[in-house]
């Protein structure tokens, strides 16, 4: 019998929100009189905090949104610095002013992190995985050290998470892979 008419923003951060647990806390902000839905927010700390934010036409489930102002988000294809077009799965790569200097005492580290690109800005890898649509929202998808490799093809636990996640009597779950003699990972 909560009355939730009071909120103004639902914000979910911190790591990728499934579409099933979305769906499920509309669904009790709609039951509790909730004019609001939840919104995925984006970031991590060696871009300060949050850098995009899925909001009203960009609200979504599945999306975390359009870039802060000041913030560039751009998908390059993984281990390279080569842009992707809209659509095409990559790597989450930022540029802009809460972009760190670097990693304390690690050259090594920073320089495979930050890297200067063709357009000479300085372009965090973030290791995640993601999309961007043409409407310039983007779609994570994965991080980079998550995905699943079997028999040659990339698989990506969170789309096996939604579906289990998906059934009614599972709260949450975590796939992981583990190593196999043949397949690589299983």
């Amino acid at each position: 019998k909560l009355d939730l008419s009071c909120l103004k923003y639902v914000i979910s951060g911190g790591d990728s929100l499934s579409e099933s647990l979305g769906n499920r806390i509309n669904e009790f902000l709609l039951d509790h009189k909730a004019d609001v839905q939840v919104m995925q927010g984006y970031g991590l700390s060696e871009a300060a905090g949050a850098v995009a934010l899925a909001y009203d036409d960009y609200n979504i489930l599945g999306s975390i949104g359009i870039p802060f102002p000041g913030n560039s988000i751009k998908i390059v294809k993984a281990h390279t610095q080569d842009d992707l077009p809209f659509g095409e799965v990559g790597e989450i790569c930022i540029s802009g002013p809460t972009v760190m200097m670097g990693y304390l005492n690690n050259e090594k580290e920073t320089n495979e992190t930050l890297q200067r690109h063709d357009d000479k800005k300085v372009w965090l890898h973030t290791g995640d995985v993601g999309c961007m649509r043409k409407d310039g929202s983007i779609v994570f998808k994965q991080r980079l050290k998550r995905i699943i490799v079997s028999s040659g093809y990339n698989i990506y636990p969170s789309q096996i998470e939604n579906v289990i996640n998906s059934h009614e009597a599972v709260l949450t779950c975590s796939v992981i892979g583990i190593p196999h003699k043949y397949k690589g990972q299983v």
